[in-house]
């Protein structure tokens, strides 16, 4: 699975600032998944981005010399080639790619849609609320057994309730789906 970054996050790794990045996301050169940025499909089409005769088709950049985008992986050299070269041919190999990384994204933004892939924050966020119920529940536990404990002598019989209500909190907690049905 790809991973999803933040704008800003894609910023940061490509040593670029916001203001091009949102030129480039304007422009089609990043790849969005909701609000999110594929970041392995954007580096693949930045790669494809620049002209085979060196240098970037961006406006106010010189024409040759060699460019490169450091995806963190590996580093796609761009320079020009020796001879010929078929400029015709490498469009349209870049074209082809282009589409196979939207296609990629239509399908990513599918298996979202239908609930197969999930945000890392949403996941967070639930994982957080689960800590919190069951936490809420252990520290309610002493107000429900403080009674029954301050009529008991035996050691014994004092800790197998602490133990019977530890563990029927916890089976409840699993049971339960983290106590999502209350």
């Amino acid at each position: 699975m790809s991973e999803l970054i933040t704008l800003t996050e894609l910023a940061n790794r490509l040593g670029k600032k916001k203001p091009q990045i949102s030129r480039w996301k304007k422009q089609g050169k990043v790849v969005m998944v909701g609000d999110k940025v594929d970041y392995e499909a954007t580096v693949n089409l930045l790669n494809i981005a620049y002209d085979p005769r060196g240098g970037k088709r961006e406006k106010g950049s010189n024409s040759g010399g060699s460019q490169s985008v450091n995806n963190g992986v590996n580093t796609v050299n761009n320079s020009k080639p020796s001879g010929g070269g078929n400029s015709s041919a490498s469009y349209y190999q870049a074209r082809a790619f282009k589409e196979n990384i939207l296609a990629q994204k239509a399908a990513l933004e599918l298996k979202v849609q239908k609930g197969e892939y999930v945000s890392k924050e949403d996941e967070q966020k639930k994982g957080f609320e689960l800590a919190m119920k069951l936490k809420d529940k252990f520290l309610s536990m002493p107000d429900r057994v403080a009674p029954i404990i301050a009529a008991k002598s035996d050691q014994h019989e004092i800790r197998k309730i602490l133990k019977d209500e530890i563990h029927e909190a916890i089976l409840e907690f699993i049971e339960n789906g983290g106590f999502l049905d209350e």
